[in-house]
């Protein structure tokens, strides 16, 4: 076969483009392969991350029930805390779940905060009480 003035056999040309196309898609297949172990990964991650939000939303549950048992909750601190805790049971697991755990923590830290300074008062009153 002639191109351009070239004498250039055809077997050699057809086996050229035959072992590229081999070697691509070899490649290809390890490109799949490699994608489905990622995919299978970040289902398993995903997994963690609903199950680590579940047990941080029980945890607010029980702080919840801690401070309502304590008795000195406002009314709208009460709403906000029950409203996260339904919110992140009812929603789908997303990426927008983990700026929601943030913003989780966040409550959380005030809580705790809170507790603590309740504690203090308390202690103060027992203190007073007792003098």
């Amino acid at each position: 076969m002639y191109i351009f003035g070239i004498d250039i056999p055809l077997l050699e040309l057809v086996l050229a483009l035959g072992f590229i196309s081999i070697v691509i898609l070899v490649e290809l297949i390890a490109i799949l392969v490699m994608i489905s172990f990622h995919m299978k990964h970040s289902k398993k991650l995903e997994e963690e991350i609903g199950k680590l939000s579940y047990i941080l939303l029980n945890l607010q549950k029980e702080e919840y029930n801690e401070l309502d048992r304590l008795g000195d909750l406002t009314e709208k601190e009460q709403g906000i805390i029950e409203n996260l805790y339904e919110k992140g049971m009812s929603e789908s697991m997303s990426r927008d779940k983990l700026r929601k755990l943030k913003d989780l923590a966040q409550k959380e830290g005030e809580i705790v905060n809170k507790l603590s300074k309740l504690k203090e008062k308390r202690g103060s009153q027992e203190k007073n009480s007792q003098k």
